[in-house]
């Protein structure tokens, strides 16, 4: 099922993309690297859209659910 298989997947790399962002945040101001460049409102504003890109790939898997529960009732 594509449906599935891509909601999973935003689930997934949205999960990753919190965590990622997470423990940037929590390791911020402890290490003065020059590649540490990322301001807190980027990180929070990727924490924003992770959390966005999980709720609607969460919302493509309900619909999906739906679909295939009326289809079964139609065909059952």
């Amino acid at each position: 099922m594509p449906l599935i298989d891509a909601a999973t997947q935003g689930l997934v790399q949205a999960q990753k993309t919190l965590e990622r962002t997470a423990d940037r945040i929590a390791r911020y101001g402890q290490s003065p690297a020059a590649e540490d460049t990322v301001s807190l409102s980027d990180d929070a504003v990727s924490l924003m859209m992770a959390r966005n890109a999980y709720e609607m790939n969460l919302e493509s898997l309900k619909s999906g659910d739906e679909m295939t529960k009326k289809l079964l009732d139609v065909l059952g």
